[in-house]
């Protein structure tokens, strides 16, 4: 093997650790500066929208629901194409599952999961959605709905 061939591969192991580093270093800056804009935010409305602006490193497509009386009403939405009106939390067995257990839910993108308006709005590229309450005083008062490439730790850490 020439010299500068086994130069370059003994450089490699420091450039493969200087890039997993760089790039844990941008995922926290992005993940604080995303919990700052949050939590800065002067009321409900800026806090959600700020949430979903927050997800883009994380995923593709996100969308925040408002929980309230049976109904899911999208709030603010990122990278959908088209986003619908409310529909009932009935249609949607994995909202259900997400207001009983108050824990995130992974679904299988399908109408028959989300319900066809969110399915219709998240368009997941992979097939999966997942879901994330927002609680208030330990109720779930909204859901952070996202697809695409979804990075569920970072996003959970968001909500």
């Amino acid at each position: 093997m020439p010299a500068k061939w086994k130069d370059l591969l003994a450089g490699l192991p420091v450039a493969v650790e200087e890039a997993i580093d760089s790039a844990a270093r941008d995922a926290a800056e992005a993940m604080n500066q995303a919990i700052r804009r949050i939590a800065q935010s002067s009321n409900v409305s800026d806090a959600l929208a700020a949430l979903v602006d927050s997800t883009a490193p994380f995923c593709a497509v996100a969308t925040v629901l408002s929980l309230k009386d049976g109904r899911a009403n999208p709030v603010r939405s990122r990278g959908a194409g088209v986003s619908y009106g409310p529909f009932e939390i009935s249609a949607s067995p994995a909202l259900g599952s997400l207001l009983h257990t108050k824990e995130p839910v992974a679904a299988a993108a399908t109408p028959m999961q989300l319900s066809a308006t969110l399915a219709e709005t998240l368009a997941a590229p992979d097939g999966t959605a997942y879901l994330f309450p927002l609680k208030v005083r330990l109720e779930v008062v909204a859901a952070l709905a996202a697809a695409g490439t979804v990075q569920a730790g970072a996003m959970e850490c968001l909500c």
